[in-house]
């Protein structure tokens, strides 16, 4: 990343890195497996395939999750900038990522993969988890960048 511009504390700076980092975690997350099988009982159907990632198997959700990593980024680069977020704007990134939040939280308890035949459950993987961890990452950010600002 660029280093910051003499207007910007080095506390943005430090919040910019993070929603950075968590921009690219959550990015990455949509191209890892998002569910996976457990206690299956042979033969069993599933459909579509668990092997499938999130950016295949969703179609609002990684939308939604490719559009926050865009807004992360762009605050990001106005904290780096030295420009005025405010404590509005910032609580408004705060209320957007709790959305997105309940969003991957839903998703990872409410697979669109149905069994169709046989018996397995399916569990949240590694792309769920990883979402999660971003998107935790980057509220923290964004509520330490607006504590400082008070």
């Amino acid at each position: 990343m660029a280093a910051p511009e003499p207007g910007a504390p080095a506390s943005d700076a430090v919040a910019a890195g993070a929603l950075a980092v968590a921009a690219a975690g959550l990015l990455l997350s949509l191209f890892l497996h998002w569910y996976r099988l457990e206690r299956a009982t042979l033969p069993f159907v599933v459909a579509p395939s668990p092997d499938a990632t999130g950016w295949q198997l969703f179609t609002f959700t990684d939308v939604v999750l490719a559009a926050t990593c865009a807004g992360a980024l762009a605050l990001a680069t106005t904290l780096l900038g030295g420009g005025g977020s405010g404590v509005r704007t910032l609580a408004l990134a705060g209320l957007a990522g709790c959305a997105v939040t309940g969003l991957v939280v839903w998703r990872a308890l409410d697979p669109p993969i149905r069994v169709l035949a046989g018996h397995a459950q399916v569990r949240p993987a590694l792309g769920a988890y990883v979402a999660l961890a971003a998107l935790a990452s980057m509220l923290l950010a964004v509520v330490l960048t607006a504590l400082w600002r008070i």
